[in-house]
């Protein structure tokens, strides 16, 4: 399960980045939905937050993915998993996120050109 979630992240964090920045995509993210009940609206502190959480998982990301591929057995795999989804979660909450909100905004912004438009400001150049 937590494997599928890290990939998942993964993959939409690439297509999150790659839209901002204008590359060209070459990962297929999941189709994300808000959860219901969940607040919407993203606020400029939130965009410019997350632009920088953005950047940090996505360097997460990309360090553990190849631990990940070369994991042998399942307890190498979930020790992997474990290690990374810590990271992340000392990222997006060093920006101000719980995990949730964090998701929420990816969703958002898989579904929304105009708010990728928002995050590419505030990305590096």
């Amino acid at each position: 399960m937590t494997l599928r979630i890290f990939t998942a992240t993964a993959a939409a964090l690439a297509a999150i980045a790659a839209m901002a920045l204008a590359a060209p995509l070459t990962v297929t993210a999941q189709s994300f939905r808000p959860e219901a009940g969940q607040p919407v609206a993203v606020n400029d502190a939130e965009i410019k937050s997350f632009a920088a959480a953005v950047v940090e998982v996505k360097r997460v990301t990309d360090s553990y993915l190849p631990m990940l591929a070369g994991a042998r057995t399942t307890e190498e795999k979930d020790r992997v998993e474990n290690a990374a989804f810590a990271e992340i979660k000392e990222v997006v909450a060093s920006e101000g996120f719980t995990v949730s909100r964090f998701n929420q905004i990816l969703s958002l912004a898989s579904a929304s050109p105009d708010l990728v438009d928002q995050i590419r400001l505030h990305l590096p150049q």
